[in-house]
């Protein structure tokens, strides 16, 4: 796996690329491997519980991220990664970690496809919510208190 010194390097010496052209690449990227990997998006379903879907959503991720690789604003260069480093990275990521602090601290689990546990993170939403509420429904929950620990 790269070290935080690596990747340092990479933001200064990979691919210089300007942010726009980066940004339209970006698109037709994503336009195309969204095609590739049949992933689709059904406004009336927020949460899809489709392994097919699941499987398709990863790898398309997977195939951005090897393809495109990690623009770094400050340099307008490119840090690329190999397909090794990133599972790497993944299989190493944390499995649970802590937003905020006292009563306002969150416990979040990384997620496997049907293993159980309710998301956290869209607790407040109802059990089938579209995307049509989900807007409106997150409003509800800033002007309660509810989310003062999440982005």
């Amino acid at each position: 796996m790269a070290t935080i010194f690596e990747v340092l390097r990479r933001a200064e010496d990979g691919p210089y690329i300007k942010e726009h052209d980066f940004d339209m690449k970006l698109f037709k990227t994503t336009s195309r491997l969204v095609k590739e990997h049949g992933v689709t998006f059904n406004p009336d379903v927020v949460l899809a519980a489709d392994d097919q879907m699941a499987d398709g959503l990863f790898e398309a991720g997977l195939r951005l991220a090897l393809e495109m690789g990690m623009f770094c604003t400050d340099t307008s260069r490119i840090i690329e990664f190999s397909d090794g480093e990133l599972r790497q990275a993944l299989k190493l990521a944390h499995k649970r970690w802590c937003w905020a602090r006292a009563r306002n601290a969150r416990i979040l689990r990384a997620r496997r496809f049907d293993d159980g546990h309710p998301d956290d993170r869209l607790r407040w939403l109802p059990r089938h919510s579209s995307a049509r509420s989900t807007v409106p429904a997150g409003d509800d929950v800033v002007r309660q208190g509810a989310a003062d620990s999440t982005c």
